[in-house]
């Protein structure tokens, strides 16, 4: 697990308070994620997810976000795939992944 965070940890804004306006996250990943509706959404998702956890935000909230998220996959999809289909896919699983690893043995998850 470490490879993969040191690996994931350079895409992220700062995990420290003092972002690098440099680094590829916000110079890259940020404006094309304000490009896109998908992504735009997915943001919300993740930040609902997040507050939910935390106990800021009922988990319905969070799981209305994350069903609109899966629309408008399943509405791109009907089309053609794009770079944008497959960051969407990868922060849900991210998403689900740390859920997952945030909650004691037999704790119900947070997603249906």
């Amino acid at each position: 697990m470490g490879a993969d965070f040191k690996y994931i940890s350079q895409f992220t804004a700062s995990l420290d308070g003092n972002p690098d306006a440099s680094s590829p996250y916000l110079k890259y990943y940020v404006p094309f994620c304000e490009q896109s509706e998908l992504m735009q959404h997915m943001a919300i998702c993740w930040a609902a997810c997040f507050l939910s956890d935390t106990g800021h935000v009922e988990r319905p909230f969070a799981q209305s976000h994350k069903d609109r998220v899966i629309q408008l996959l399943n509405r791109q999809l009907l089309v053609s795939a794009s770079d944008e289909m497959i960051a969407a896919v990868l922060q849900l699983i991210v998403v689900e992944w740390y859920v997952f690893l945030s909650r004691p043995v037999g704790y119900p998850l947070l997603w249906k």
